[in-house]
């Protein structure tokens, strides 16, 4: 991951603490949306960059509108609560 995507990770799961979305009264939208606003005017990304699903668990934020997970194509994984299991076997040819 790029610096830039690194940071954006950062700050989102900083804007989305309980404590901070108190303290600026922001919904976690509101934080996701601002989170988006300063990646792209500062940070220079065209779009947000996408976030591991189990990573998006931890912060609360899966299913907000704005965030994107990244998707895996590996069918030997899955997500079963907040981290991917191995389920076997993989195919990685």
């Amino acid at each position: 991951a790029s610096l830039a995507q690194e940071a954006y990770a950062s700050l989102l799961g900083v804007c989305s603490e309980p404590g901070c979305l108190r303290r600026l009264r922001w919904s976690k939208e509101d934080a996701v949306r601002h989170t988006n606003a300063f990646a792209a005017g500062v940070l220079g990304l065209a779009t947000p960059p996408p976030l591991d699903a189990a990573a998006l668990q931890r912060m609360g934020l899966a299913g907000v509108r704005g965030v994107a997970a990244k998707t895996t194509s590996l069918s030997c994984f899955s997500v079963a609560g907040n981290a991917p299991r191995h389920k076997g076997r993989c195919d990685l040819g």
